[in-house]
């Protein structure tokens, strides 16, 4: 059912013969709307009715000559499906009531349930849309806002109305159902984070998108950016791998650069973060992507995402959001009782698709008959073919190697309180992922988060102190096993012994040769492990000078450390390769940045409009390492993750050093006349260590402009 009214009273004049009251009309097999507009335009009624309900409306043919309206109205709706009442010259039709439940019990007891739907200053909404989820049974109410509707038992209702948000109410024996709804306008004046700053959606100049938190916590994520698919008109994001932390690509309105990067500027509590290609390019791992940065930030933490997209929003940060800017905002503590939550997810996920694959019959015929064609026989190495492997088995390899469930659990917990001086909050938890691989692979976080407002009883003095901590352990295979399980034989040997190790199928002839030598099962032998810590914190210190003008600085501190390890034993080569294979890869990696970025701001209102002024400096440095090793010659596979019982240590050629400085001076003004004609001017002085020699320095600006012309008078 389409859930948007008609209203058939649309008209900027109304004449005297307009508001007559009676009818003439001629019409034959003329369409029903037609007709209402007809008597709209002789009457001055207006008629509301659903859309779904006109869609069933049959054609008029009649002939009236000046008769009264109620007599017109009769005769138009003796062969129509429909019901209609009037109420200070306001039609409203309905649907005339008829079982349409066939599972209906004849035996139940109806239950007639009525109200009143308002909006949020008590005013009656005429025309909502009320109906019984799940089924086509429907009313609308009626110029006061009162509604009948008549059920077999508990059910859902649903209200709609244009402009406002829908509500569902579950009724279990209520008889009587009194509904406010929220209108869509007032989420125009909710609070939206900007760069240095607080806006409304209403006064914004800029493109933004924000997504709440709490749509982010429902959804069964370890990486906060997955919370974003589907809910930022013009954002894309890709993930490079299904693996547990793996890489996400993120584009703000498509690609702007073709060598030096798309990813977006990151910021969080208003400093920024390292940008999740920290360490692309330098992975020790044959498989594993080099990881997402922003999946070691707990996405319960987060209280909002805004996304700014265009120069306007974007200038003032120069540069650095050359490719749009995400502002995170995390939690933190309000004023109230002290208040605990405790929150758990647990899912499972399989592989929703899979290829279709040839069986053991399909698949020999096709051997044989491309052998044929060759005008050869199968030779001592087609194991598939010539007897050595058994051809009535069948396996679909999709299934055994990519056909696990994997398990998710989430669970968070916090503290929280205060007073209108002092608030608090801390919490944590532990969120675990396992794969869909074949063996114990798994990513497993724990994390931390704290802090504290304070703001002085004169309210002049602020203070604010975020922390968070997080430590990951995720374990990986060395390789993707989709290759495997789409071209191995489908009368390939199992993958293990009957004693658990990987099984290389010996000839018949020859116990010492092997015939599955790209046996998958080798493969989840060899490993790979990465151990991540990440500390984030952020301070906020602001005093008012008088009434208008506050000085205010911010301070931010980011360390980021993972230490990861490949290994490859010795039971995951040929049994009949006596060489010493057993080989492991260590890699170090540091990232450590500090900010500070004093600022000063002017609010005031004037005769002639309130301005909005802010001036400011970032002083930034960040200083990234990484050191990797290649190791070999050990002793036993027990040993492969001492570094130090390796027979031989080489260093490998990711080795990396890197020092980032930043400076720049940024400013706004912003210009408001009556909340209706807005000016909005930024400018950003950027000084970076990677710009060239000849060009350390450069500036960027934006002026922006909007009209509120819905508050105008004549609107």
């Amino acid at each position: 059912m389409k859930l948007f009214l008609i209203l058939l009273a649309i008209g900027l004049q109304v004449s005297a013969a307009a508001l007559s009251q009676e009818i003439t009309l001629s019409v034959k097999k003329a369409p029903f709307r037609e007709v209402m507009q007809n008597l709209r335009i002789q009457t001055g009624y207006q008629f509301i009715l659903q859309s779904s309900v006109l869609e069933e409306a049959k054609p008029v043919t009649i002939t009236l000559h000046k008769i009264a309206i109620e007599d017109a109205l009769k005769k138009i709706f003796e062969d129509q499906p429909f019901t209609y009442s009037i109420s200070n010259k306001v039609v409203i039709i309905k649907r005339k009531e008829t079982v349409t439940n066939p599972t209906q019990d004849p035996t139940s007891n109806p239950i007639i349930i009525k109200g009143k739907v308002t909006d949020r200053n008590n005013k009656p909404l005429p025309g909502v849309n009320i109906r019984i989820k799940g089924r086509d049974v429907g009313t609308v109410s009626d110029v006061n806002g009162n509604y009948i509707l008549k059920t077999d038992g508990p059910a859902t209702l649903l209200f709609t109305y244009i402009g406002f948000r829908s509500y569902e109410k579950k009724i279990t024996g209520q008889t009587e159902l009194n509904i406010s709804l929220e209108d869509i306008s007032a989420q125009l004046d909710q609070v939206q984070i900007i760069a240095y700053g607080t806006t409304t959606k209403r006064l914004s100049t800029s493109n933004i998108s924000t997504i709440k938190g709490e749509d982010i916590a429902k959804q069964p994520i370890t990486n906060l950016l997955l919370g974003l698919q589907g809910r930022a008109p013009g954002v894309f994001l890709t993930q490079t791998s299904g693996v547990p932390g793996a890489d996400i690509k993120t584009r703000v309105q498509g690609e702007n650069s073709l060598r030096n990067g798309n990813e977006a500027f990151y910021v969080i509590d208003g400093i920024p973060y390292t940008p999740q290609n920290l360490f692309s390019g330098v992975s020790i791992g044959t498989y594993p992507s080099p990881g997402s940065t922003l999946s070691f930030i707990n996405p319960a933490d987060i209280e909002s995402i805004e996304i700014l997209k265009d120069a306007d929003a974007t200038a003032i940060y120069g540069s650095r959001a050359a490719n749009g800017a995400i502002l995170i905002t995390t939690k933190k503590g309000k004023p109230g009782k002290t208040k605990i939550d405790l929150n758990m997810q647990s899912g499972w996920g399989n592989t929703t698709k899979r290829i279709k694959l040839l069986n053991t019959d399909e698949y020999l015929e096709i051997r044989n008959e491309a052998l044929k064609n060759a005008n050869r026989t199968p030779g001592p190495r087609d194991f598939d073919i010539n007897g050595i492997w058994d051809q009535t088995k069948n396996t679909d390899w999709q299934k055994e190697l990519l056909g696990n469930t994997s398990y998710y659990t989430n669970l968070q917990g916090s503290i929280s309180g205060g007073n209108e001086m002092t608030q608090f909050l801390a919490g944590g938890g532990v969120i675990r992922e396992t794969t869909v691989f074949p063996g114990d692979f798994s990513d497993t976080k724990a994390n931390v988060h704290l802090n504290i407002n304070h703001v002085s009883q004169n309210k002049r003095f602020q203070f604010s102190i975020s922390t968070n901590y997080l430590q990951d352990l995720n374990k990986l295979p060395t390789s993707d096993l989709t290759g495997a399980a789409i071209i191995l034989a489908p009368n390939a040997p199992n993958l293990y012994n009957a004693d658990g190790t990987v099984n290389w199928q010996p000839k018949p002839d020859n116990p010492n040769s092997v015939t599955f030598t790209n046996n998958p099962a080798a493969s989840l032998l060899r490993k790979y492990q990465v151990k991540t810590t990440n500390v984030f914190g952020n301070a906020f210190i602001g005093y008012k000078i008088g009434e208008n003008v506050t000085l205010k600085t911010t301070l931010g501190y980011n360390k980021l450390n993972t230490d990861e390890i490949s290994t490859n034993p010795q039971t995951s080569f040929l049994p009949t390769d006596t060489r010493n294979n057993r080989t492991a890869s260590f890699a170090y990696k540091n990232i450590a940045s500090w900010i500070i970025e004093p600022q000063i701001t002017f609010n005031k209102y004037f005769n002639f409009g309130e301005i909005n002024a802010l001036l400011g400096s970032s002083f930034q440095s960040t200083d990234k390492s990484v050191d990797a090793f290649d190791a070999s010659n050990f002793s036993n596979d027990t040993q492969l993750e001492n570094i130090k019982a390796a027979g031989n240590i080489t260093p490998s050629i990711n080795v990396m050093r890197s020092e980032y400085r930043y400076n720049a001076v940024f400013g706004r003004v912003n210009y408001n006349l009556r909340n209706k004609y807005i000016i909005n001017l930024s400018a950003r002085r950027d000084g970076s260590s990677r710009f060239g020699s000849e060009n350390l320095f450069n500036s960027f600006y934006s002026v922006a402009g909007a009209w509120l012309f819905a508050d105008e008078d004549w609107f």
